[in-house]
């Protein structure tokens, strides 16, 4: 991650080195060590089973579409918030101009653990 979003929106990130982003146990120490409740944080992902992961201590999450990875499934699609650019989650992006289709069509589908 780089540029602005890394240096104006982010406090820290983690490596894959440090933990594996499909480990559930890993969302809930990620955000003690920032001083949140997982409640209070998003978590972006290309990969499902990654974003599925931060569901169980009770992140939010969303979908990233990004060209030459898997295809996520329709029904995914459909249902789960899903971006093209992390941008799309920024505040003053959002302000300053009008909806896509896209953003219109993800209201209110943040990936939630629905169990």
């Amino acid at each position: 991650m780089g540029g602005r979003l890394r240096y104006e929106f982010f406090s820290s990130y983690y490596d894959t080195k440090i933990c594996c982003k499909r480990d559930e146990k890993s969302y809930s120490k990620s955000a003690e060590d920032v001083g949140y409740q997982p409640l209070e944080t998003m978590s972006p992902s290309d990969i499902f089973e990654e974003a599925k992961a931060a569901l169980s201590p009770g992140m939010k999450a969303c979908l990233v579409i990004r060209e030459g990875n898997t295809p996520l499934s329709e029904e995914v699609r459909s249902s789960y918030c899903t971006i093209h650019s992390f941008e799309e989650l920024l505040p003053e992006a959002k302000s300053k101009r009008q909806k896509s289709e896209h953003e219109t069509e993800n209201e209110g589908k943040w990936l939630k653990n629905s169990s």
